[in-house]
């Protein structure tokens, strides 16, 4: 089976086209994987610090015997801000999945707008070449 010059042409812009497709693909996955790992560990952060308030309430509590001092107000807000931080590591973890599956697809759209551009850029050169024959 032998190809004709417009399939060899668009077979080897197909295949130029892959390792920039990958490279693009990556690079947008590896820059929303940072972003995603700095909230997260910020969260992890937050989280942490929330417990040790907690442990520090509960022994204050068991101390004092009180509940609702100025102490009182600071634990409350150490749970809440516990639980915000829990919700927002469970966040985090879910867009690093997504940011995982969406690899692929970023892969087949940056190839398919590499070779439609490559298609555009092949038909324009068709047009001026025909219309300086005419």
């Amino acid at each position: 089976m032998t190809l004709s010059t417009k399939q060899k042409i668009g077979l080897a812009l197909f295949v130029c086209s892959l390792l920039p497709a990958y490279l693009f693909a990556s690079w947008r996955h590896e820059a929303n994987e940072s972003v995603i790992l700095e909230e997260l560990d910020r969260a992890r952060g937050l989280l942490e610090s929330s417990e040790k308030l907690n442990k520090n309430c509960e022994a204050n509590k068991e101390r004092e015997g009180t509940s609702f001092d100025a102490n009182y107000q600071i634990c409350i807000q150490g749970e809440k801000n516990r639980e915000q931080a829990s919700q927002k590591i469970t966040e985090m973890t879910a867009k690093q999945e997504l940011n995982d599956k969406r690899m692929p697809i970023n892969v087949l759209l940056a190839l398919l707008v590499i070779n439609a551009c490559g298609f555009g850029a092949y038909k324009l050169k068709q047009l001026i070449s025909d219309s300086r024959l005419d």
